[in-house]
């Protein structure tokens, strides 16, 4: 494959006057007694800007023999002691391992630090290329983006996590976060949109157009995708092409559109075009699918040959059948109406009829005088006392205690854990190592109080939907002994939640907790997530 590789002079260039400008105004401000290694800089365009809290800062003299090399930043090119020419480092250990790498751009915490010996690369975002050793001809643009990456080549990574997980894989392109994520040595593929082959894995010269577009493909290969979701039933199948339509675990397949969202279709360039050769009829079943038996078909039509000559005219045949009867004719008119007859004899009586209704009931006579009133009688003896009536229903329980909210509203990897906002942001994390006493992470609540917590009530949502046999773990860790406090898992019935209102966890004072997501199939994975919990 024939590679055509960029030419940067310029942007070098524009960074060394950019690195220069700043020396010298550093330079102008400083006095004579200043000590030289906190900056450098040669007659062969080589500069660079230490800080003044590491020893040695820039230390080039009599060690660096190449040209156009600019560090700004804490160890950034610290190890360039060679003939390396025209790299360009900005930002903490930009670059800090170079060695006799040539044509280097880093920007950013860590970018290309692990860097030797390869060429031509371009890193800007915290972590991107940061593993690279001899990989040449890279770009890296956003957080993560290449991160992993140690000998690849030619592989160009755009957006946040973007080729994360590429080692050694050759000429791939990802635009868009999480593109081709988890690819590692797979080569020549192509995806643009959020997650899109955000599985794969080894297989090679895939496309994909679309957020989630192939995301389930791990090993297929030659498979192209358009639109989003766009082939995400595709696992490891091979030369499917699937164009706004989901796809299946299969090969060698086209499907275009969706059943019920297409519900017509137009091909241009079929009517009224002849066609020759082994025909037969197209049918399509009530999937959608499109086939044709061969052995329905028929050879092409001759010619019509000449008319021949008209024969001699037969003998009459014999008399035919009798014609069927014809249809009945009109109605004729109505004849004159004949005499009166004679009067009939009397008929028999009829039965004697039904009794009358019954009168109206008679008014009711006056009332009479009313008595005299009688003598009241003495008052009866006390009852004995009742019995004591049934307890009333409890009252309800109060639900005390402190709220913990862990969340994160960009796509969450399974494995890693959710940041604790009360620490001031919303995201998520590699899961910190075991951890003890004082801690910085923003992905641990902690320290725990003095006579410690007990954690319960744990409820977790997300924006996934979750299908099938896949499920996603939530799990409240007590990070300082690594001991699972509580958890709960979504599944295709839960869909897209999961709680426990039973049971609790218990974390001694001081210790530090954490929350991890561990997804089972792509459904559940690389989704957004909130999580709190009582403590």
């Amino acid at each position: 494959m024939e590679r055509h590789l960029p030419e940067r002079p310029f942007v070098v260039a524009a960074t060394i006057a950019m690195i220069a400008t700043l020396v010298l105004a550093f330079a102008a401000q400083a006095t004579r007694a200043a000590s030289a290694e906190k900056y450098y800089v040669d007659g062969n365009g080589d500069v660079c800007v230490g800080n003044e809290f590491t020893t040695p800062f820039c230390d080039w003299e009599g060690k660096v023999f190449g040209f156009e090399n600019t560090a700004l930043g804490h160890e950034a090119l610290f190890s360039l002691h060679s003939s390396a020419v025209g790299n360009v480092a900005t930002g903490f250990k930009a670059l800090s391992g170079n060695t006799g790498g040539n044509e280097n751009v880093a920007t950013g915490n860590s970018t290309l630090s692990s860097n030797t010996t390869g060429d031509e690369n371009t890193a800007i975002g915290a972590f991107a290329l940061l593993s690279n050793t001899t990989g040449s001809f890279n770009v890296a643009s956003g957080t993560d983006a290449l991160r992993s990456n140690t000998t690849g080549i030619s592989n160009l990574a755009s957006g946040f996590g973007a080729l994360n997980s590429n080692t050694e894989g050759n000429f791939n392109v990802a635009s868009g976060i999480n593109a081709l994520g988890s690819n590692t040595i797979g080569g020549g593929n192509v995806a643009t949109g959020e997650n899109a082959l955000g599985s794969h894995k080894e297989g090679n010269y895939n496309t994909a157009y679309g957020d989630s577009a192939l995301e389930g493909n791990t090993t297929g290969t030659f498979n192209i995708a358009l639109g989003v979701d766009a082939g995400v039933r595709v696992t490891a199948g091979s030369n499917n092409l699937d164009i706004a339509n989901e796809g299946g675990p299969e090969s060698g397949t086209t499907r275009i559109g969706t059943e019920g969202t297409q519900t017509k279709a137009f091909e241009a360039g079929i009517w009224p075009t002849p066609v020759s050769g082994l025909l037969c009829t197209v049918k399509v079943n009530a999937e959608g699918q499109l086939g044709c038996n061969p052995g329905e078909g028929s050879g092409e039509k001759g010619a019509t040959g000449a008319t021949g000559a008209t024969g001699a005219e037969g003998a009459r045949g014999p008399t035919g059948p009798t014609g069927a009867e014809g249809e009945k004719g009109e109605r004729g008119a109505t004849g004159t109406t004949g005499a009166t007859g004679k009067e009939g004899a009397k008929g028999a009586t009829g039965p004697e009829g039904e009794a009358g209704a019954q009168g109206a009931k008679g008014a009711t006579g006056a009332t009479g005088a009313t008595g005299a009133t009688g003598a009241t009688g003495a008052t009866g003896a006390t009852g004995k006392e009742g019995a004591t009536g049934a307890t009333g229903a409890e009252g309800k329980e109060n639900k005390s205690g402190a709220i913990a909210t862990f969340a994160s509203f960009v796509k969450v990897s399974s494995g890693d854990c959710l940041d604790y906002t009360e620490m001031g942001q919303v995201g998520w994390g590699e899961c910190p190592q075991k951890t003890t006493g004082y801690s910085t992470s923003q992905l641990l609540a902690g320290p725990t109080p003095a006579s410690g917590a007990t954690v319960t009530n744990l409820y977790a949502d997300t924006n996934a939907t979750v299908k099938g046999s896949d499920t996603v773990l939530v799990a409240v860790i007590d990070n300082t002994t690594e001991k699972t406090l509580l958890s709960c898992t979504v599944n295709s019935t839960t869909v897209n939640h999961c709680s426990t209102s039973t049971g609790s966890g218990s974390a001694a004072a001081g210790d530090n907790i954490e929350v991890k997501l561990t997804a089972t199939g792509p459904s559940g994975n690389n989704k957004d997530w909130r999580v709190r919990f009582r403590y």
